[in-house]
């Protein structure tokens, strides 16, 4: 692992890494401990907040009123099929 890191994460995969990847191995003494941040967002999207819209689409939040085309927040009333906002 030390000495060709690439090739041992590879092996380890079962492909091959792109030409452009480095893989950096580092051993950590007893008084030094390494930690590896992400230089890029995983979560996708850039790094960028979610729009009040993506927001609520993903917290399942929204309703959509097929009358109005709304699709803003909204709260279904029960007992009948009335849109309360």
């Amino acid at each position: 692992m030390l000495e060709d890191p690439k090739a041992a994460v590879e092996q380890e995969l079962g492909s091959r890494l792109p030409e452009g990847v480095r893989v950096v191995a580092v051993e950590e003494t007893a008084d030094t401990i390494y930690l590896v941040l992400p230089s890029i967002p995983m979560a996708g999207g850039g790094g960028r907040a979610l729009s009040d819209q993506e927001l609520e689409s993903v917290a399942g939040g929204g309703v959509h009123d097929e009358r109005t085309g709304s699709n803003e927040t909204c709260v279904v009333s029960p007992e009948c099929d009335e849109i309360i906002d």
